[in-house]
């Protein structure tokens, strides 16, 4: 009995709501209604200028009940189904083409099974006309009879087909104009590049990276000897000491440092899951953005060290070490070290530019520079034993 009641009390307060807001009901109702959208994209052009434009044809009455963009023209008025001419543009598309109220753009697209309603003017080696044109066709192609030379084109899922030269026409194709297409003689150089060029072009792009690498080391060891001087001397030292050892810790590094990277990725990225699980969704973000972030800069700092610090290292010790023999005499301080690096630097920029065998001294030298300069950070952090005291006595074994 209750339920009852309950339920008339409630259609009569139904009945009650609809009449007095019978309007906004039905504005609500029109809404769960879809509109009519028709999508399309193509070219908008307006005097000199153009742009790839994004159309939409909609019902101005029928869109009038479900959006509110009407409200929020600018300038001018609404599309109405009395003028179907008018177009409404957007403020960035009015800037790119350069109009204004009343004046004429012209619109280029076509249909979804392909035809043109416009004009077709070409330009091509082959044109085929396999739909509908509703204008003319008109402009030039290539001589049916010329061959191109093949082009290297992986086939791959939606790739569109190479062409022969030439025009033509399907017998289903339909041409509301008429068509006058030119054949034209296609002029194609294909004869090979000149050696000459080829060898002065490898061979200025070649002194330009040994040059620029050259600068570089100046620069990044000038400022190592300048503000670690004690850092450099204990690598080069270790470089020139335990060469072969440096290179297998060198080669060992690289081989953890390439797959723990993607490794760290993927743990950070299931902590942030769980963080985002358990928190739901608040610290996903925020462990995501400050481990890949110091992933980040851990990748940049170790590119640096391979790429510079550690050809710095060895650089340096090759340069003193020569000029140890040539000038024993010399007088220790910032510009003879700099001096040994410029010189070390120097050769080892004359034998990288040597075809494949230069690219063998760089895996070499990067690979021992970084080898020495893991040594010598290993020395620093590790904790030294204890040291003697003279004339002290040493405890008796139990």
């Amino acid at each position: 009995m209750k339920t009852l009641i309950g339920g008339a009390v409630a259609a009569v307060l139904g009945i009650i709501g609809l009449s007095v807001w019978w309007k906004p009901f039905l504005q609500l109702l029109a809404g769960a209604i879809p509109a009519m959208l028709l999508l399309g994209g193509g070219l908008a052009a307006a005097g000199q200028s153009s742009a790839g434009v994004s159309f939409r044809g909609i019902d101005p009455e029928q869109d009038a009940q479900v959006s509110q963009i009407h409200k929020h023209v600018a300038q001018g008025q609404w599309l109405s189904a009395a003028h179907p001419e008018k177009v409404v543009l957007g403020r960035r598309l009015l800037r790119t083409l350069g109009v204004g109220l009343g004046d004429e753009i012209i619109a280029l697209s076509q249909a979804a099974d392909g035809s043109v309603a416009n004009d077709v003017v070409v330009s091509a080696s082959a044109l085929e006309i396999n739909g509908s044109v509703g204008g003319d066709v008109r402009g030039e192609v290539a001589r049916a009879e010329e061959s191109t030379p093949p082009q290297f084109m992986p086939f791959f899922p939606g790739a569109v087909p190479v062409v022969e030269p030439g025009l033509r026409v399907a017998s289903g194709a339909e041409v509301g104009g008429e068509v006058h297409v030119k054949e034209t003689t296609v002029e194609v150089d294909i004869s090979p590049p000149d050696a000459r060029s080829l060898l002065t072009g490898g061979l200025a792009r070649t002194i330009t990276g040994r040059i620029g690498e050259f600068i570089a080391l100046l620069i990044v060891g000038g400022l190592l000897l300048w503000l670690w001087p004690a850092a450099v001397e204990r690598s080069q030292r270790s470089a020139g000491e335990r060469p072969l050892a440096s290179a297998g810790s060198g080669c060992l590094l690289l081989i953890i440092f390439a797959a723990g990277v993607p490794l760290a990725c993927a743990v950070t990225g299931g902590l942030a899951a769980l963080g985002g699980l358990i928190t739901f969704g608040q610290l996903s973000g925020a462990i995501l953005g400050l481990s890949w972030t110091a992933i980040g800069f851990i990748v940049a700092a170790f590119s640096f060290v391979v790429s510079m610090v550690a050809k710095v290292i060895v650089a340096f010790w090759a340069g003193r070490w020569i000029l140890d023999r040539l000038a024993p005499e010399r007088q220790p301080g910032y510009w003879t070290d700099f001096a040994s690096l410029a010189l070390g630097a120097f050769i080892y920029e004359i034998l990288r530019a040597i075809p494949v065998i230069g690219l063998i001294i760089a895996v070499i030298v990067t690979l021992v520079g970084l080898g020495a300069a893991y040594f010598v950070l290993r020395d620093t952090f590790r904790p030294s034993p204890p040291k003697e005291i003279p004339g002290a006595a040493k405890p008796e074994p139990a």
